[in-house]
């Protein structure tokens, strides 16, 4: 469903991008940093000298490449972090999309990626199916300023989005799909004026919609199913256009009623 409101965006941001078969690096995703620690390091204080080899091995690899997959190839955040400090010292990457999904880094995985130069040339980002992340640092979000398309479904453990996340301003598309440990979104996210695809369905936990969405004209998709849990809605009657899926029975009246905002704890 994501991917294919996605399609409708542009001609630059549709299913086509995962199904192409991307430029990689030269090492197999199943050469992984931490294999290599068993194998020739000891200590943590050989840590250092691992994720520079790796860096290396990566380096020759990104030379002119523009998109990246490196789904569920195990990366931790040292391999995250080795992907950062190669794409810091390769001169020619201009890197637009990565593919991370499935793998297990943490947010101290999400700072490394934001330290790096290619983080102000990211368009797409998918973090998919990450058992480990349960937040969004604020470095993060600040070092992505032509971020269109942002995909956290999936990650079980997700349990906000900080207000930080007001400053993706380019945001076009964001999906929270299946994060049940998210009861709110930030206010922050009415900054989010090109903001056309919000994909909210089986955020069983989320309990609040904020009122700023009513902010973002350019909202097109609102899909709710699943969202049991919601008891307040913000007004959304100035977006005609509008479309929220299959909304739970008990939220049929704001639907039908205009979609004017409507707090159930206050009946």
């Amino acid at each position: 469903y994501f991917w294919r409101k996605v399609s409708d965006l542009s001609v630059e941001t549709n299913l086509d991008v995962l199904a192409k078969t991307y430029e990689v690096p030269p090492l197999p995703p199943s050469f992984m940093a931490m294999e290599l620690a068993k194998r020739h390091f000891s200590t943590p204080s050989d840590r250092p000298i691992l994720i520079q080899r790796y860096a290396d091995a990566l380096k020759e690899g990104l030379q002119g490449v523009t998109s990246m997959c490196f789904r569920d190839a195990g990366f931790s955040d040292d391999e995250v972090e080795a992907l950062a400090l190669a794409l810091s010292e390769s001169n020619s990457v201009s890197c637009t999309f990565i593919d991370l999904a499935s793998n297990a880094f943490s947010t101290r995985g999400l700072e490394m990626l934001a330290k790096s130069p290619c983080a102000g040339w990211l368009t797409q980002l998918a973090l998919s199916l990450n058992p480990r992340i349960v937040t969004l640092p604020s470095s993060f979000c600040s070092a992505l300023p032509k971020l269109t398309l942002l995909d956290l479904s999936s990650c079980r453990k997700l349990r906000e989005l900080p207000e930080g996340v007001g400053a993706l301003a380019s945001l076009e598309a964001l999906s929270i799909r299946a994060c049940p440990a998210i009861t709110k979104i930030p206010d922050s996210l009415g900054n989010l004026r090109q903001l056309r695809v919000l994909d909210l369905r089986q955020c069983s936990g989320l309990v609040e919609v904020p009122q700023t969405l009513s902010k973002i004209l350019s909202l097109r998709d609102l899909p709710l199913d699943g969202c049991d849990e919601i008891v307040a809605l913000p007004d959304l009657s100035r977006l005609p256009e509008l479309r929220v899926g299959k909304l739970p029975k008990r939220l049929s009246s704001w639907d039908t009623g205009g979609r004017v905002a409507f707090d159930f704890r206050r009946t």
